[in-house]
């Protein structure tokens, strides 16, 4: 059985800020590592899906997610920046990352437990 790697593009466009260490150059320290390595080619290359919101609701209140995915999708269309407090900030590609991030989560788990693949990781962001 392999191992799977969940990524996607989008998980590129959360931007913290200047000088904020959660920023997309991990994810690219990540892939250059695995190619110089010569691990990306024992790997399972995976597109993280999009999240069922139905599934984060089952760790996160209704309320909550309909908070967060109106305030992220104002953000989406308005192209503006904001930061919630000194360690959270969000960008208009925020809420695409964010749903992409918890996709990989879940598909990776349910991969994993339908014996799909042995293992997984998952190069997303936000974290």
């Amino acid at each position: 059985m392999s191992t799977a790697l969940y990524t996607h593009p989008d998980c590129h466009a959360h931007d913290m800020g200047h000088g904020h260490p959660e920023c997309p150059q991990r994810l690219d320290a990540i892939h250059d590592h695995l190619i110089a390595t010569g691990l990306d080619v024992a790997l399972e290359h995976r597109d993280a899906p999009l999240v069922d919101l139905r599934d984060v609701e089952l760790a996160h209140s209704v309320g909550y997610v309909s908070q967060l995915k109106d305030r992220l999708e104002q953000l989406a269309l308005t192209g503006e920046a904001r930061a919630f407090d000194p360690d959270t900030s969000a960008n208009a590609g925020t809420w695409a990352a964010a749903q992409r991030a918890a996709g990989a989560a879940v598909a990776a788990t349910d991969a994993v437990i339908d014996g799909d693949i042995a293992n997984a990781f998952c190069a997303v962001r936000p974290p």
